[in-house]
């Protein structure tokens, strides 16, 4: 990886891993976003994701979609993962401030994305994979930018602490 790429792909890391602490309950969200180099061409998005984290822990999926709108559907699914809650106050539809501020954290988002691609080259399909995690009450989705060379993945992790 080129070193103006990793510290590209280290900036949207750090801005979704900020965005989701500001929750009030920062234990239950985390956001991160990372890529993975696809050596093997034929293996497809799910595969790459399993083989990252397969000295961690076995995944499975329970859903994987393509979004058919692309960037556009990404823009728009984002909003529900940047601001879950703020400072512990849910972001409801009706609260206005709240909308405007997950619409410009989604274009700051989509901006640094489109800062990534430029150096990846074109993105052939977007992915939206979830998970669930019942031992650990942990619900997963992973949106992967599928490139020639890799996988950008932008991860989202809501814990359950309730029983």
């Amino acid at each position: 990886m080129n070193q103006a790429l990793e510290v590209e792909v280290a900036h949207l890391d750090g801005y979704i891993h900020g965005i989701t602490e500001l929750s009030g309950k920062i234990r239950e969200h985390l956001g991160a976003a990372y890529l993975i180099w696809r050596d093997d061409k034929n293996k497809n998005v799910a595969d790459l994701i399993i083989e990252h984290y397969a000295q961690q822990t076995q995944l499975e999926f329970s859903s994987i979609n393509e979004l058919p709108g692309g960037l556009v559907d990404l823009d728009a699914e984002l909003h529900a993962y940047l601001v879950v809650d703020v400072l512990g106050v849910a972001a409801s539809p009706s609260n206005e401030v709240i909308l405007d501020r997950k619409q410009y954290l989604s274009f700051r988002v989509m901006d640094m994305l489109r800062i990534i691609s430029d150096q990846l080259g074109s993105c052939t399909a977007i992915f939206k994979l979830d998970r669930y995690n019942s031992a650990y009450k942990t619900q997963c989705v992973y949106f992967s930018l599928l490139f020639d060379s890799a996988l950008l993945v932008l991860q989202f992790n809501k814990m359950s602490y309730d029983e």
